[in-house]
């Protein structure tokens, strides 16, 4: 089963921050140019006496943000923006009846920025144009609910008691330094035998020093902490350690363990990791014994998806780590993975007897197989010649086929 992760909400209190929030200039840079699209929108209604005719245009408006300070007369509540706009927008409408209106602008956080206005109207149409001249002006704004964005919007719209015409594009201009982290863990999984728990740890910062909150979400289980004053930047220092234990898991369960970092802005960063706990062992066999020679393949059916082990059965391997250890002491080696019958090639680098043994995400370890596999991956090799009149006996150190790959070249004369 995988669990899709949501991203948490978390609340910080102003009383936490180094410096109050509600206060903060922006950090770095303050400048950007957000650029929109150009667009003509018209409609029309014919059915004298009410017809009617509406468009809306712009020419492609580009709003350059200069710089953004806190209002000195209201710290808290808001911001005055130096900006520059360039381009033109307009809309149109007209109609014999009296319920008609047309309207363009552009707007930061809400507050309408100032341009060449134009208004024209008659006894049935109304139009107004907006001409921005790519001069150098500034705004008072309200911060808002999210303190350190800026909302621009470009509108037009025209509009009829029968039809309409409208066209929005926004644009979101961030001031805030996205809290960063590392995350790293031990394993990604749990069986329940020799991986009861599994930790995460990690690095965050945060170039402002806002105070960040650290949550890691694996299923239903979350653990948090909270850092008032972080690092600017990566630390030496070891600033999370989070440990889900296998007790916590009554079920099996294939999931994403979910690390965020969040600040009071709403801005945070993030890591996942796929993450298996299963309590049960899979199976694999092989049809018969067999003999092979090294290179060629074998058919392996395992019962779920596993890494597949070829294995002298000299001894137990009843946990991965004896998997592991078995491979480091030259008994054997993973031949592949796979979840379903399969043919895997068995390495010319094996010689003798082995068994199967299969390995699934959870590093639960199969019985060996029923089955045995005999890996002849060496050339026999002569050991003597002897002359019995006219017969010569060729001595060979194993049982040889009636066809023998073999180095040794006769000449008989």
């Amino acid at each position: 089963m995988l669990l899709i992760f949501t991203f948490i909400s978390i609340a910080l209190s102003p009383s936490a921050f180094a410096v109050d929030p509600y206060e903060r200039e922006p950090y770095g840079s303050t400048q950007c140019t957000l650029q929109f699209s150009e667009w003509n929108l018209s409609d029309s209604y014919n059915n004298y006496p009410e017809d009617m005719s509406l468009s809306t245009y712009s020419s492609g408006v580009k709003v350059e943000i200069l710089n953004v300070v806190t209002d000195n007369t209201d710290k808290k509540n808001y911001w005055i923006v130096r900006y520059k706009a360039s381009g033109n927008i307009s809309a149109y409408c007209s109609s014999y009846n009296s319920n008609y209106s047309a309207y363009a602008r552009t707007t930061i956080n809400g507050y309408t920025i100032e341009g060449n206005d134009y208004r024209d109207s008659g006894s049935h149409y109304t139009r107004q144009s907006v001409y921005y001249q790519d001069t150098e002006k500034t705004i008072r704004v309200h911060k808002g609910e999210n303190r350190m964005k800026l909302e621009v919007i470009v509108t037009t719209y025209s509009r009829t008691y029968l039809k309409s015409t409208t066209r929005s594009d926004r644009k979101i201009f961030n001031m805030n330094s996205i809290p960063q982290l590392t995350s790293s863990i031990n394993r990604n999984y749990m069986n329940g035998k020799d991986s009861p728990s599994i930790t995460v740890t990690g690095k965050v910062w945060d170039m402002e020093q806002d105070a960040v909150t650290i949550e890691a979400k694996l299923g239903s289980v979350t653990k948090s902490k909270t850092i008032n004053t972080p690092n600017t930047s990566m630390g030496n220092d070891i600033d999370y350690v989070f440990t889900f234990s296998f007790n916590e898991y009554p079920s099996d369960m294939t999931a994403s363990l979910l690390v965020i970092v969040k600040d009071c802005y709403g801005d945070s960063s993030y890591k996942t990791f796929k993450m298996y706990i299963d309590r049960d062992e899979p199976t694999v066999s092989i049809p018969n014994d067999t003999m092979v020679k090294g290179g060629s393949s074998i058919h392996v059916t395992p019962s779920e998806q596993s890494d597949i082990y070829l294995l002298k059965n000299d001894t137990p391997y009843p946990l991965y780590p004896d998997i592991l250890h078995a491979v480091n002491e030259n008994k054997g080696i993973k031949i592949g993975n796979c979840s379903s019958k399969t043919d895997l090639t068995v390495p010319n680098t094996l010689d003798g007897t082995y068994r199967l043994f299969a390995v699934d995400n959870g590093k639960n370890v199969s019985s060996p197989s029923n089955n045995m596999i005999m890996v002849d991956s060496v050339n026999p090799q002569k050991t003597n010649v002897l002359i019995d009149g006219n017969t010569i006996k060729l001595i060979f150190n194993e049982r040889l086929k009636p066809v023998v790959p073999s180095k040794d070249d006769f000449f008989i004369t």
